[in-house]
């Protein structure tokens, strides 16, 4: 028999533990406004965003929307505010925000509403935990889904640092590249050198997409796991650089209207994109915005661009060598080039088959260390070269598979099969069922380790050029190196 006083204080306990983490996260979000200048809180930096103030008073009427209302049935606090701060933004089409700055409240209020929901939020939160007598999976998942959902945007709104003028950081908040821990070389010897990047064969097998619901939390897309064979592929050991996306560049590809499709060729003209969106010109030489400075164009690097951007190199490739089987990878085969062990799937022993199932990252066990096995959890701002991080290698030689940059795969973002909305958040999945929107795997310099669970699924628009993605080329089993 289930023994519930062992199990009140161990629920107890990790409900503070997620209280706590919250709470941690918030010092995250409170430290990235406290970067920037009064002006800069009311910038839009990125075009198809809010201005700067809209996240400051979101990030906490979510919290209030979901813990205070829908959980703990309070009472509304500021309507109006909440209602103002309730919904982001993702416009499709061209559809911009047309808002200014005089149309929105002042930091003050926005801070004093911030400081009201927290107040009220923390008191009811804290009594709960002390006098609940069983356990709710309800208020435990709502907590869970406050803390991912803060740190989600801790890491889109640092998309929104390379594009805010230096003048917008106060003072000492800089933390150039000198201040950021990390390696600088590049895993060259390992990975292939520029233009001839190591090609690894991945052995036909399943992957599994998704999990089957359990008793841990995860977002509406994450659930109904789906089973996919995979026929056998081949793929780069390391994403594109800027070295070689440069030459595409210098080589006309923004120029070529046989490398783009239409849709691309439309939004990249309407943008007078002719470089990606983090480079600048400066005589001969080619220069990048960082988070908090301008510097030469880090060759090492992987490249940061859209997915229409990644298109076109990958038509560019096909123009240079028309034998070439280039491409960009699906979903599914993103998924088995992590997790795919030769060894295991060739023994076909059950055994085997669960071990490598189970596995929860492309590196042996259990932990997923910043900065030892990849470039993610946010101590770093900035991308690390290429190849840095031989532990966070897959059991069959794929590098940077979570961490440096999400990747772009050519799968569109759709649901699984016997997909459920989450009524607590209706519209986190199901709007962006449309086609339009792609799936992106691993992670970036500023993504949380939560993160890193296998199931997550994330994605964005092709016509997106700000969230800090990459790409890499797959091929046909066995193909031979790109020229």
């Amino acid at each position: 028999m289930l023994n519930r006083a062992a199990v009140v204080p161990d629920f107890h306990s990790s409900l503070q533990a997620l209280y706590g983490a919250l709470r941690k996260a918030r010092a995250l979000t409170d430290g990235f406004f406290a970067r920037l200048t009064p002006q800069a809180m009311y910038a839009r930096s990125i075009a198809e965003r809010h201005r700067v103030i809209f996240y400051l008073g979101h990030l906490e009427a979510f919290d209030w929307n979901l813990l205070g209302h829908r959980v703990f049935g309070q009472k509304a606090i500021q309507p109006e505010l909440e209602q103002l701060f309730a919904f982001g933004i993702d416009p499709v089409d061209g559809q911009l925000p047309r808002d200014e700055p005089s149309d929105w409240p002042t930091i003050s209020v926005v801070q004093s509403f911030c400081q009201q929901i927290r107040r009220h939020l923390d008191a009811t939160i804290e009594r709960w935990i002390t006098t609940c007598t069983a356990p709710s999976r309800s208020i435990r998942d709502a907590l869970e889904m406050a803390l991912e959902h803060r740190l989600m945007h801790l890491e889109t709104l640092s998309y929104k640092l390379p594009h805010l003028p230096l003048t917008s950081f106060v003072p000492d908040s800089f933390v150039p590249l000198s201040e950021q821990p990390g390696p600088n070389r590049p895993g060259y010897d390992r990975v292939g050198v520029p233009h001839q990047p190591r090609i690894v064969n991945i052995p036909a097998g399943p992957v599994t997409i998704g999990r089957n619901r359990d008793d841990y939390f995860g977002w509406d897309n994450e659930f109904c796991a789906q089973t996919v064979q995979v026929p056998a592929f081949a793929i780069a050991a390391r994403n594109v650089t800027n070295g070689e996306f440069l030459s595409f560049v210098l080589d006309g590809g923004y120029q070529e209207r046989t490398l783009w499709t239409d849709p691309d060729w439309q939004w990249k003209t309407s943008r007078n994109l002719a470089l990606p969106i983090l480079w600048s010109p400066r005589g001969k030489d080619y220069f990048a915005r960082a988070s908090f400075e301008e510097l030469p164009l880090p060759l090492d690097w992987p490249v940061t661009v859209s997915l229409a951007e990644a298109r076109a190199y990958v038509r560019y490739l096909h123009a240079k060598d028309p034998h070439t089987t280039a491409r960009l990878p699906s979903e599914a085969e993103l998924h088995r080039a992590a997790y795919a062990d030769a060894e295991a799937w060739t023994a076909q022993t059950q055994d085997a088959v669960a071990e490598a199932a189970l596995r929860q990252f492309p590196w042996p066990g259990p932990e997923a260390v910043p900065l030892v096995h990849g470039n993610f959890g946010g101590i770093r701002h900035d991308p690390c070269p290429v190849g840095a991080f031989p532990e966070g290698d897959s059991p069959l030689g794929v590098a940077d598979l979570y961490g440096n940059g999400w990747e772009w795969t050519q799968t569109p973002f759709r649901p699984l099969t016997d997909f459920q909305i989450d009524p607590r958040y209706p519209g986190y999945s199901q709007p962006f069922f449309d086609d339009k929107h792609f799936v992106i795997r691993g992670a970036s310099a500023t993504t949380d380790v939560r993160f890193l669970r296998r199931s997550f699924r994330n994605w964005f628009q092709a016509h997106y050029p700000y969230v800090f993605a990459t790409f890499r080329c797959v091929y046909d089993h066995r193909a031979q190196s790109p020229s």
